[in-house]
C-alpha cells in the first residue's frame, strides 16, 4: 500500500471525516463562485490532479480518490488494489446502494489513467463519469459521515 496516495478535494474549512488509513493524503481545492455543484467539484478535483502530477506522480503508482466525508478501512483499500486491472477504476460502495452510475467517492485510479482525466471537459458532468470503467468491488465498502 506504500504505492498509494489518497487525494481528497475540498475547500478550506471543510471538516474531514476521521482518517486512519496511514497513507499519505493530499487535501486541496478552492471555493468556486458558481451555482452548479458539478462545476465546483470538477475544479477542486482538477486542482488536486495538478498538484499530484507536478509533485507526486513519480512516487505513487495509484491515487485513491476519496471524498472528504468518506471513511474506509485498510482492508477495503487492499480489496481495491487486488481488483484493479489496466484501464479500470475499482470503487468502494459508500452510499449503501448501487442505483444510477457507479459513485466514485472512493475510487482507485492508476496514475497513468489519472493524468488523462480532463475535469474541465463538460464541467457539468459528474466526475464519476470521467474515470475509466468504474465498477464496485465485492466487499469493498465504506461510509459517509
Amino acid at each position: 500500500m506504500d504505492k498509494v496516495m489518497v487525494i481528497t478535494p475540498c475547500v478550506s474549512g471543510t471538516v474531514l471525516a476521521p482518517y486512519t488509513l496511514g497513507l499519505p493524503r493530499l487535501v486541496a481545492g478552492t471555493e468556486v463562485p458558481v451555482k452548479v455543484r458539478e462545476r465546483r467539484i470538477n475544479v477542486s478535483r482538477a486542482i488536486c490532479q495538478e498538484i499530484f502530477l507536478k509533485r507526486y506522480f513519480q512516487k505513487y503508482e495509484f491515487v485513491l480518490l476519496m471524498d472528504s466525508d468518506v471513511v474506509v478501512s485498510r482492508e477495503t483499500v487492499e480489496k481495491l488494489l487486488a481488483a484493479w486491472k489496466v484501464g479500470t477504476t475499482p470503487c468502494a460502495l459508500t452510499k449503501g446502494l448501487c442505483a444510477g452510475h457507479v459513485v466514485c467517492s472512493c475510487a482507485l485510479v492508476h496514475r497513468t489513467d489519472y493524468e488523462k482525466v480532463n475535469y474541465f471537459s463538460d464541467m457539468e458532468t459528474c466526475q464519476c463519469m470521467k474515470l475509466p470503467n468504474p465498477f464496485y468491488v465485492d466487499g469493498a465498502v465504506g461510509y459517509e459521515v
